[in-house]
């Protein structure tokens, strides 16, 4: 049997009590490109009591062996179009639909392209390696203590990465004793000079553009509540990690 290929990220969901602040909030932030639907799939937003996220989706090269192969792994993935299972917290899912142009609908130009990265926080990081990595078959690049002492794990996803953050003795906490949790997106940016000043004429508070903690990239703060998880934009990087 031929390993599982995961392409990339497909979308994330994200809880919120109000629906109709966070569409207008997104759409805001991905500018006047943004088709029809919300982020063109990037985000899928649901009604429920607290804001955050939920989910995650990932795409993958061939649905019908994917879902077999993970299956036989352990994970009790759903019967639905795109296959999905809830382990410790978080809602993982795949398919095998692509979104088209990321996030544009030719109408205008793009700055935001898509997802760059997503943090997932733990509590526990040898079980949340075991389901990324040797069931979900992520590809594990670097394992580092760097930042303000917290222990930070990159997994290859596309030309994007999931970035593992271990919470225990840190101010990021996880959802619940014992769970895992999507906390933050980056969204990658083509040129963050236009992003800022389209953003920031919006009237969206962003903080400054400042240097990312990767060498040779650049980032900004998007300080709108309304998106539900703390959100970053960050320039186009096609190698996140250095392999």
């Amino acid at each position: 049997m031929e390993p599982m290929n995961i392409t990339g990220f497909h979308s994330v969901t994200l809880t919120t009590p109000d629906v109709t602040a966070a569409d207008a909030a997104y759409r805001t932030l991905f500018g006047p490109a943004v088709d029809a639907e919300t982020t063109t799939g990037a985000v899928q937003l649901i009604s429920g009591d607290t804001a955050g996220a939920s989910a995650v989706r990932f795409t993958v090269d061939d649905l019908d062996a994917s879902t077999r192969l993970l299956r036989r792994r352990g994970l009790a993935l759903s019967d639905d179009p795109a296959p999905a299972v809830g382990i410790h917290g978080v809602t993982l899912s795949i398919t095998d639909e692509t979104r088209g142009e990321p996030l544009s609908s030719g109408a205008a130009p793009v700055d935001i392209v898509g997802l760059d990265h997503i943090v997932y926080t733990t509590a526990k990081p040898d079980r949340a390696v075991a389901t990324l990595g040797a069931r979900l078959g992520l590809d594990l690049r670097l394992d580092q203590t760097k930042f303000q002492g917290m222990r930070q794990l990159f997994f290859r996803c596309g030309d994007g990465f999931l970035e593992l953050l271990v919470t225990a003795g840190t101010e990021v906490s996880s959802a619940g004793p014992g769970d895992d949790a999507i906390w933050g997106i980056a969204w990658r940016s083509v040129d963050l000079d236009a992003t800022h000043a389209r953003l920031t004429a919006a009237g969206v508070p962003v903080s400054e553009i400042r240097d990312g903690r990767k060498p040779g990239t650049r980032v900004c703060t998007v300080r709108d509540r309304a998106l539900t998880v703390p959100t970053i934009l960050i320039e186009a990087e096609l190698q996140p990690v250095t392999t």
